[in-house]
């Protein structure tokens, strides 16, 4: 992203800071110099004012109360002077939309400083003279908003700002945002956004259901009436946005929806049940146990089996019903049917499992024939936990005739939860197995302990609430809706949807499924919300279906499946196993001629083999980011399905499902367009396209009517991108030039 330092100038300078929404701005001032000299006989050299000198954004931390429709926000930054040297300038400090500052005030060594609040046209008098001396114009994308300004004498060498700040903003609706990072200078790779940012903020109410940030990882901690919302990031790229809904029924429904003029829409649904529910409210459900005891169990894996499966026996309720199934060459019962979860019984099981023992081959498919004979068509929820650590060797070892087996013997759709033990499993059987049922897969990998692993997962389907769910959209239109199949709601858990809609929206939606025995019907809220993450979000769990549709088949990963993946990946600035892999490729990938990068370093450049990426920052055997992607792929373009790299491929398919994708550099989305950076120019995803028959228009960087055209708000936030931009605007191509 864009790197917008936090300038202060040396004494004799003024700057100001700004970051963005809760942002600084930094705006150098003219500098005092003394009277000029008599001009000699001589050339002089001309004198050299003292250079801009960042400050650094040490840490930021905000802390929110939320009480109806308005936010209490004190938000505290600290901000270090690398030098060695004293500082002063300006700091501004950029009004959120809707934001009225109650206490405005920045302490420097115990000293607190008042501040000025300035109206939205002199903020953009300061704007439009940072944008002339520091040739960057990122600082547009605040244009619109007021300003609080206080000024800074001195900034000690070494020595820190304590910045603390005090407002109220009006929140519309179940959503608040947050600034957090600052627009900083590209070229500036040191400064970089705040090294440590923490957020709190507490809501209120019994009557909230599903928490849900679309920009960042959270905690939820509840306790009654009040809720704590939490998080720590590092170099947060992103301002944060929470949203959560309210109900007084048992389930909680909202659908959060934005459309851009002429486009599809994009919406968000949350549905989560109330976490007040007790046990003696949630109804029974049957669980059968199927765990692997071949011999490649033998060992530590046998005996973290054991003390799983009494872990699991331990978390039924007097009323449940279970299940043991072990296998190895034959499968082996604890009883030929289910039994209740009386002492009794469970007293039985654990003995029955400290007496299993590793030996034989790994017949799964007559595992699975003996589960599903164990179950009964009834209206309690019936879950299948299916634990192995190797693929098929005996009986049926054809995974495709698995696969049909399964499906055509869950005659009681039974949910089927898989977990693979170590890097010996056929990943594709494990994944298709869950996503076939309705369930989930998850895997341990060697060095993790399989009971920790388990029991964690399990605590979170222990307590069914709604099964069979269905939205009734309210007659609205949609498309491409992920996940296809709503996976069933628990105690303590949420399900986000992601589709696209087009036409009005509706004024109600609903949620039907089995309750407790019983068809269900809750209603939901809509409501309006722009959000430029909305889409990139619903991009990447179309491309994660996408790549796993043709995991599931066996498919190679072509035609029109490929294109599409590239297209969205390419539109929203999505890094993709595929398009990894595709970079080490004698052809072009089909992303201009720029370099498609992800934050973790160069993944590759179209028709080049020369990389420099890695996972996560670090090296993964020295091997490079595109060709450890590209060994998901076999020659024939199928995603790997066994051993390591199939883990590694289910893995990567479950992050994109899930939202969760490495973002590429050299793309941004901006109010509903997509700029790339072509050859040092931002250039919009529209103009190849429509440029042939539009009237072109050059306007030079920094000019008067460079100014004039910043007044309109939203071309001031497509502007704000960069120097040079080519964008298209009212049927022209806009081509902006230093």
């Amino acid at each position: 992203m864009r790197k917008w330092p936090l300038f202060l100038a040396a004494t004799g300078f003024c700057c100001a800071l700004l970051t963005r929404g809760g942002a600084q701005i930094v705006a150098p001032e003219p500098p005092d110099f003394p009277p000029r000299r008599p001009r000699p006989p001589f050339p002089w050299p001309r004198p050299i004012p003292p250079s801009l000198t960042a400050l650094k954004l040490e840490s930021q931390n905000a802390k929110v109360e939320i009480r109806g429709p308005l936010a209490s926000v004190h938000l505290r930054q600290t901000l270090r002077n690398p030098t060695e040297r004293a500082l002063e300038g300006s700091y501004l400090f950029a009004l959120p939309p809707g934001a009225a500052v109650s206490n405005f005030a920045m302490t420097m060594n115990g000293k607190r400083l008042d501040a000025e609040i300035l109206d939205g046209d002199k903020a953009r008098e300061i704007y439009q003279g940072i944008v002339q001396k520091m040739r960057d114009p990122a600082i547009f994308e605040f244009v619109g908003r007021g300003v609080a300004r206080v000024k800074i004498f001195p900034v000690p060498a070494r020595g820190n700002v304590e910045i603390e700040l005090d407002y109220a903003q009006s929140i519309e609706g179940n959503r608040f945002d947050l600034p957090l990072r600052s627009p900083q200078n590209a070229g500036d790779k040191d400064q970089g956004n705040a090294a440590k940012s923490s957020v709190e903020i507490n809501l209120q109410g019994a009557d909230l259901r599903a928490i849900y940030s679309p920009t960042h990882k959270i905690e939820t901690r509840r306790n009654g009436q009040k809720t704590v919302v939490s998080g720590e990031f590092s170099d947060s790229e992103k301002d944060f946005s929470l949203l959560w809904t309210r109900g007084q029924e048992k389930i909680g429904l909202d659908l959060f929806a934005g459309q851009t003029v002429g486009e599809d829409g994009t919406f968000l649904l949350l549905a989560a049940p109330d976490s007040a529910i007790s046990k003696a409210e949630i109804e029974a459900k049957d669980v059968i146990f199927v765990f692997d005891t071949s011999g490649s169990m033998e060992g530590e894996k046998i005996g973290q089996a054991r003390r799983a499966l009494k872990t699991l026996l331990g978390s039924l309720s007097a009323k449940d019903r279970f299940g043991i199934v072990t296998f190895s060459s034959s499968a082996r019962f604890f009883r030929e049917n289910m039994v209740d979860a009386s002492k009794t019984n469970l007293d039985a099981a654990r003995t029955f499992a400290d007496g299993i023992k590793a030996l034989g081959g790994t017949n799964i498919s007559e595992a699975l024939q003996s589960a599903f004979k164990m179950t009964q068509k009834s209206a309690r929820p019936q879950q299948i936990v299916f634990l192995t650590d190797g693929q098929p060797t005996v009986g049926q070892t054809n995974i495709d005739a698995i696969l049909q087996e399964a499906l055509s013997q869950n005659a009681s759709k039974a949910r089927v939860f898989t977990f693979g033990l170590g890097n010996d499993v056929n990943a594709r059987l494990l994944d298709a197995l869950a996503s076939d049922n309705r369930g989930a897969a998850d895997y341990v990998a060697p060095e993790e302990d399989i009971e920790v692993k388990v029991g964690a997962l399990y605590e979170k389907i222990a307590f069914p609430v709604l099964a069979d769910a269905q939205i009734d959209f309210g007659g609205l239109s949609v498309t491409d809706v992920y996940p296809p199949k709503l996976p069933d709601l628990f105690k303590g858990s949420q399900v986000t949807v992601f589709g696209r809609f087009h036409g009005a929206l509706p004024q109600k939606i609903s949620l039907t499924g089995q309750s407790n025995g019983q068809m269900s019907r809750f209603a939901g809220r809509v409501s309006p919300y722009a959000s430029n993450d909305l889409p990139k979000l619903w991009a990447t769990r179309k491309i994660g279906y996408l790549l796993e549709d043709a995991r599931r088949q066996n498919r190679a990963v072509e035609g029109e499946v490929r294109e599409e993946i590239l297209k969205l990946s390419q539109k929203y600035g999505i890094v993709t196993p595929l398009t990894a892999a595709l970079i080490t490729e004698d052809g072009a990938l089909p992303l201009s001629s720029s370099v498609f990068r992800s934050k973790s370093g160069i993944v590759g450049m179209a028709g080049n083999r020369t990389f420099n990426g890695n996972v996560n920052g670090a090296p993964r055997n020295n091997i490079p980011r595109a060709m450890q992607d590209s060994a998901l792929f076999s020659a024939r373009g199928q995603l790997a399905e066994s051993g390591a790299a199939g883990i590694a491929a289910s893995q990567k398919t479950r992050a994109l499902r899930e939202g969760r994708a490495e973002a590429a550099q050299g793309v941004k989305i901006i109010e509903g367009k997509t700029f790339t950076l072509v050859n040092g120019v931002w250039t919009d995803s529209d103009f190849e396209a429509k440029s042939t028959k539009n009237e072109e228009r050059v306007v030079k960087f920094a000019s008067n009517e460079y100014f004039e055209l910043i007044r309109n708000p939203k071309l001031a936030q497509w502007l704000s991108v960069g120097e040079r931009v080519v964008v298209v605007w009212n049927r022209k191509v806009l081509r902006i030039e230093p």
